[in-house]
């Protein structure tokens, strides 16, 4: 019997690009077109053919049953390691177990993320001029050298919902510039074949969106030069936005009390999911990197099935 694998998405697939998206113009787009939007644009309908900016992404992948050499589907691997799943049913090319790993199995080729953890330091809930990398930036038996030396080519996130308040990888957007950077180069440094991407944020809606324009903006301010992101990252949960209230919170650094207020049955709207989606592309196009791989690392429901049921959370707010 096989076991349950949570399937994660590896989003610049054609599919989005054609069948999702018909009678959408990109270009006009949809989503934060800079700091202080709090509201997405509309979806412009046309009958002009559509236009999208996903590039094409092939995975190395190796010796694996059947035909994989379009595949784009990754697991989020909890408890177990991946070979005690028949994953081949999948056809996954990549997964994720939210860590680094210096020799990470790979059956049939299969490429691993490596998940660089981070989080800026804070005392009595005031952040701190410092930061926490693990594994540190540093050649010793723990660090993260020797495992980039092992693993040339690879992919490697740094940071896992940097935007999230109090959980998770919490940093303000000026920290997490400067983690970029010193984790970027010293990456690089090691293995210039190396893909390095930016930490994901819970969704890509206005208020996060604006969380990255305040990164990009203050990696151009330290280090003179345009933010080198490899692969864009994103996180797709459709949560509630307040601040000191439940859902995703409102990021660290952001000036506002509120952002999208969707409700609970909003959490499994598919129709949310795309258009969030297609605005993280625009917002990428935008800043000049509609070149680059976009992921999804997580998504799916974290409510359990009985708020859906007739008569639960149809209030708004």
């Amino acid at each position: 019997m096989v076991k349950r694998l949570t399937i994660l998405v590896l989003v610049g697939v054609l599919w989005f690009a054609t069948s999702l998206l018909p009678g959408m113009n990109l270009e006009e787009g949809v989503g934060a077109s800079g700091p202080g939007n709090d509201t997405f644009s509309p979806i412009r309908s046309t009958s002009a053919p559509v236009t999208s900016y996903l590039p094409l992404v092939l995975s190395r992948y190796r010796n694996i049953p059947g035909d994989y050499r379009d595949c784009r589907l990754g697991v989020g691997v909890v408890r177990n390691p991946i070979s005690t799943y028949d994953f081949t049913l999948f056809k996954i090319g990549w997964y994720v177990d939210w860590r680094v790993q210096r020799l990470p199995i790979k059956p049939y080729g299969i490429e691993f993320y490596h998940t660089i953890r981070v989080k800026q330091n804070k005392s009595g809930g005031v952040y701190l001029p410092t930061y926490t990398i693990t594994p540190p930036l540093n050649f010793s038996s723990t660090g993260l050298g020797p495992v980039v030396q092992a693993n040339p080519g690879n992919t490697w996130l740094i940071g896992n919902e940097i935007d999230r308040v109090n959980i998770q990888d919490e940093t303000l957007p000026d920290m997490y510039a400067q983690i970029y950077h010193d984790a970027y180069y010293f990456i690089k440094g090691i293995d210039p074949t190396a893909r390095v991407a930016i930490g994901s944020i819970v969704q890509p809606t206005p208020v996060r969106l604006q969380y990255l324009d305040l990164v990009l903006d203050a990696y151009r301010t330290k280090f003179g030069e345009p933010m080198p992101v490899d692969v864009w990252n994103i996180h797709i949960y459709i949560l509630q936005e307040i601040k000191n209230s439940w859902g995703g919170e409102i990021p660290p650094g952001v000036d506002a009390a509120t952002g999208m207020l969707y409700t609970v049955r909003d959490h499994v709207d598919l129709e949310i999911l795309k258009s969030q989606v297609i605005a993280m592309r625009d917002w990428m196009k935008q800043r000049g990197y509609q070149d680059r791989p976009l992921i999804v690392t997580e998504f799916g429901a974290l409510f359990p099935l009985m708020v859906f049921c007739k008569g639960a959370g149809r209030k708004r707010g």
